[in-house]
């Protein structure tokens, strides 16, 4: 009986660590490099503080990816949470 238990212990592990991994890959990933980054000026946030849209639109409800550039305040904390 321990020896069923244990071996259906194994497949139900070894199922749970593949089918993540089948799903994520039937996605369309994509490989985008700093450098093609479009940069653009955001007024909400303090001077120097840029956007780039990665992936998705921002104006439809819909997720999406964005890289947020700044220079850390002169005082206060360094990390910024969003």
């Amino acid at each position: 009986m321990k020896t069923h238990s244990i071996t259906f212990s194994a497949v139900a592990l070894t199922v749970a660590f593949l089918l993540p991994g089948a799903s994520a890959q039937g996605q369309d990933h994509q490989m985008i490099q700093p450098s093609d980054l479009k940069w653009s000026d955001v007024p909400s946030l303090p001077p120097g503080g840029k956007i780039a849209v990665i992936e998705g639109k921002m104006s439809e409800a819909q997720p999406f990816t964005v890289r947020i550039s700044g220079r850390p305040p002169s005082s206060g904390p360094t990390r910024m949470l969003v």
